[in-house]
Parts: C-alpha cells; sequence; structure tokens
C-alpha cells in the first residue's frame, strides 16, 4: 500500500509540475522536484514500465493452467449422400397372420445439428505448472529490481545534473561580479590618468585585466545555458521552458564506515537481487524441462446436445467424464537436454553475479575514495577563499592608507576570484561524488552507516 501511495502522490506532484510550466513557460525547480519529475517522465524508466507490464502477463499465463479449461462449440453440417440400408421385418399388427414388410434405414441425416461444452482440468503434471508459476513471479521480481536499479541511475543523473547547472550560475555569477570589478577599477583609472595623477601603462593594465575578463563571462554564461539544457534534455523538459533554480547544496564530512558500506551495497543493489532471480527462474526452467519425460494426469468432462440423436431426427443430449494420463515415455533424452542447458544458463548467470558482486565492491570503495578525495579539495577550498577574503581585507586598508598600490588590490581580488572559482568546482566535485556514492551502493548517503566517534576522554 505504502508503494501505491507513493506511486500516486508522485502522479499528482508531476500532474500538476506539468500543468504549472504548461501554462506559464516557466518551472521552478529543487532537488527533489527534479528528481520526480526525471522518474515521472524517463522515457528509459518507460521501458523499464513496459517490461514490468509483459512480466505481470506471463505470471497471469502461468496462473491459467492451474483453472479449469471450458470450451465450448456449436455447429450444423449437411451431409449430401446419406447411406441407406432396406431391411425385412415382420409386420406383428397383421397377427395371427404375419406378413413381412420392407423398411428404409438410414444411417445418418442429412441435416445435423451439434453443440458441445468440455471442461478439463491438470491433476497432476510432475511440477510443471507450479514451477513455471514461480518462474513468472521470479521473472517479474527481476523485471522490477531492473526498473528499481535504472530508477537509481535516473535520480543520480537528475541530482548531478541539477547541482551542475545550480554551480554553473554561480559561477557565471562570479564570473560576472569580477568582470563588473575590473570595470570599475578600469573606468576608475581612466578617470584618474585624465586627471593626471596615474600613469598611462595602469589604465592599459587595467583595461587587459578587464577584457580579459569578458571571454570568461561568455564561457561562463555557456557552461550555464548548456548546463540547463542538458537538465531539461534528462528531465523531459520541452526547451523553450524557462527554468528557476532553488536550493542550496549541504555538504558535510562524510565519515563513511568502509566496510559497511560495502556490505550495505551488497545488500541493496538491485542488480544482484535481479539476478538471485534470474538465476532462481532458471533452476525453475530446469525443473519444467526435466518433468518433459514425466507422465501427466487430466480430468475431462463433457456435455453433447445434437440432433439427430442416435437414429432418430430428433434432439437429444449425452455426457461423458474420465480421467486420461500421458507421458512421453521415451524423448531421444530431449527432456534431460533441455534441463542440462537451463543448469548451464543459470550457472552463468551466477558466475555473472559473482563479478558482478565484485564490481560493486571496487565500485563502492573507489566512490568511497572519490569523496573523502572530494571532501579534502573542498575543505581546502573553502580555506582558501576564507584567506583569500582576508587578503582582500587587508590589501583594501593598505590601500587606503596608501601603503599598498593599486596593483596590490587587483592582484588581491584576482586571488579571490580564483579561490572562489576552485570552490566551486570542488562544490560541484563533491556533490558528483555524492551522487557516484550513492548510486554505488544503492542508498540516499543519510542511509549510509558512518564511523562510531571514539571518545575523546579516554
Amino acid at each position: 500500500m505504502r508503494s501505491e501511495d507513493m506511486k500516486m502522490n508522485r502522479f499528482f506532484f508531476t500532474g500538476f509540475v506539468f500543468v504549472g510550466w504548461a501554462a506559464a513557460d516557466t518551472l521552478t525547480l529543487t532537488e527533489e522536484s527534479a528528481v520526480q519529475i526525471a522518474l515521472s517522465a524517463s522515457p528509459e524508466l518507460a521501458v523499464y514500465r513496459a517490461k514490468i507490464n509483459e512480466a505481470r502477463a506471463r505470471l497471469n499465463q502461468a496462473k491459467a493452467p492451474f483453472m479449469p479449461q471450458l470450451s465450448v462449440s456449436a455447429g450444423y453440417t449437411y451431409l449430401s449422400y446419406v447411406q441407406e440400408m432396406e431391411m425385412i421385418v415382420p409386420n406383428f399388427d397383421s397377427l395371427p397372420k404375419i406378413i413381412l414388410d420392407t423398411v428404409q434405414m438410414q444411417f445418418g441425416r442429412h441435416n445435423n445439428y451439434k453443440a458441445e461444452a468440455k471442461i478439463s482440468q491438470v491433476l497432476f503434471s510432475w511440477g510443471r505448472l507450479w514451477n513455471s508459476y514461480r518462474m513468472a513471479q521470479e521473472g517479474l521480481r527481476a523485471a522490477e529490481l531492473s526498473l528499481n536499479a535504472k530508477q537509481a541511475e535516473v535520480s543520480a543523473r537528475a541530482r548531478t545534473a541539477f547541482w551542475g547547472a545550480l554551480i554553473a550560475r554561480e559561477y557565471w555569477n562570479l564570473a560576472k561580479e569580477s568582470s563588473e570589478n575590473l570595470e570599475e577599477h578600469y573606468r576608475d583609472a581612466e578617470k584618474r590618468y585624465k586627471a593626471g595623477v596615474a600613469p598611462e601603462f595602469e589604465v592599459l593594465q587595467a583595461e587587459v585585466k578587464w577584457r580579459n575578463s569578458l571571454p570568461q563571462v561568455a564561457d561562463a554564461e555557456k557552461a550555464y545555458r548548456d548546463a540547463l539544457d542538458g537538465l531539461k534534455l534528462i528531465l523531459g523538459i520541452p526547451q523553450e521552458t524557462e527554468l528557476i533554480l532553488e536550493g542550496t547544496p549541504a555538504f558535510g564530512e562524510p565519515n563513511i564506515d568502509d566496510s559497511a558500506a560495502v556490505a550495505l551495497a551488497l545488500e541493496k543493489r538491485p542488480e544482484l537481487a535481479s539476478l538471485d532471480a534470474q538465476a532462481s527462474a532458471l533452476s525453475r526452467l530446469s525443473a519444467i524441462q526435466s518433468a518433459g519425460d514425466k507422465p501427466q494426469v487430466v480430468a475431462f468432462a463433457g456435455y453433447s446436445y445434437q440432433r439427430p440423436y442416435g437414429f432418430e431426427d430428433e434432439w437429444g443430449g449425452t455426457w461423458s467424464a474420465g480421467i486420461g494420463i500421458t507421458w512421453n515415455l521415451f524423448d531421444g533424452f530431449s527432456s534431460r537436454g533441455k534441463s542440462s542447458e537451463a543448469k548451464a544458463q543459470r550457472e552463468q548467470v551466477m558466475l555473472s553475479r559473482n563479478l558482478q558482486a565484485e564490481a560493486i565492491k571496487n565500485e563502492v570503495r573507489a566512490a568511497l575514495r572519490g569523496l573523502n578525495e572530494a571532501w579534502e579539495k573542498l575543505k581546502s577550498a573553502e580555506a582558501t577563499v576564507a584567506l583569500a577574503e582576508r587578503g582582500l581585507s587587508i590589501a583594501k586598508l593598505q590601500r587606503e592608507g596608501g601603503v599598498a598600490t593599486r596593483l596590490v588590490l587587483y592582484d588581491a581580488e584576482l586571488n579571490l576570484y580564483q579561490a572562489r572559482t576552485n570552490l566551486l568546482a570542488s562544490q560541484m566535485g563533491y556533490v558528483a561524488s555524492v551522487a557516484a556514492l550513492e548510486k554505488a551502493v544503492g542508498v540516499p548517503i543519510s542511509d549510509i552507516p558512518k564511523k562510531e566517534k571514539k571518545d575523546e576522554g579516554k
């Protein structure tokens, strides 16, 4: 019931969002809404949902043999030739005198009508029906797990694209702010040069710095527009829709328990569970094939209503019932061969599962290393920004006191711009690393066990 409620909530949420942007051509996105839209509108997920519908249809087919099979038929047949035979029979009506009469007897009628109903039920099939049903169940489970794996992939892609676009916007804003500061310095130097209190070289230097920043602003804007277009593509949003991104990424020390993360990934990753379901289905298939040369018992009954009835040209009915057994005593070892083939296929799946498990372990470890590295870079970038901000404050004070030159102030501002740029890159790296870890483990980072804090007093 809980999963159905979640699906219904997602349906209403997505419908509301779709109506909103259709009406205004503007859509406000948060991380959560971006993920919900991606899960609802992804064409890839639509394919996987269609596979689940196909698996459900197979399951319904597998249930059918457990139920009685009922059929009805009706028909009319005209026979152009009906064989007749003359018979000589005594006429007892003429007693005491016996007279012999000649009688024409027909073996059939020209017009024949028949309606029939039949019912049959498999009583024993040597496990064929049950194993077919269980195999269909495992097939449905595998399809659902494949959908879960693809949903995790789509969610991670949507989160990364959302934060990538948002951070690209911040970088563009930073580039514009830096360029505006450089332009202000250039205009100030130009005024002072015209007033005769600044050399021409200072004006040229300020103008060069400003004009060099303009391509960076253009590149940053292009990167932001490209990131927005990529986000729209992932979410299935029309390209002409204007997006307004809202949100602030949260950054914290990961402190993940590596061993627990690997164990959790082996438990939660749907790819492994899907392969387990495939292996179970192949075990069922092997049992089905092995029963190919085993007996099957079927009960049946029927009722027929027809004309002519017997030798009389009138309506009449009759019923029948019975039990039958079919047994393919020897099929040239075909059943044994098919069963062995299914066992070999299961072995291949299990080998693939073991390889997948090792690959997942490596993926989790690599994601953990990437996240720890991203955290160290982020801490370093934050510290660098703090230093650069302090350096700029000192440069401004020294400039106001006439101790530092304008060149020193420019350099301090440039250092702060570069530090902030590196910080944005570090933030994007951290966000991407979190998404990679969540995909590798199969759960949100908040659900991954953390290392136990050591008691500092001991």
